[in-house]
């Protein structure tokens, strides 16, 4: 996956992201928006920012490699998740 710089406007940060999101807002039902929206809210609610940051560098590795998002979807699975 191509990595590119990201700079996050000041105002209407929600506006922005859901324009930018994945591949676009036609390829993706509400309720697959609407709990990434959640998700998102979630951690940036429960986490500081060295936590964010973390967790921002593990998605990026996330994204380079499936079968390592599957083996961690299986793994966060089977604890209950």
């Amino acid at each position: 996956m191509e990595k590119t710089k990201m700079k996050i406007p000041q105002k209407k940060i929600l506006d922005w992201f859901l324009e930018h999101y994945g591949l676009g807002l036609d390829y993706y039902s509400g309720d697959t928006i609407e709990n990434t929206l959640k998700g998102l809210k979630l951690i940036m609610e429960k986490n500081g920012l060295v936590e964010l940051d973390y967790i921002g560098k593990f998605l990026l590795k996330l994204s380079e490699n499936y079968e390592i998002v599957s083996k961690f979807l299986n793994e966060l699975k089977e604890r209950g998740f």
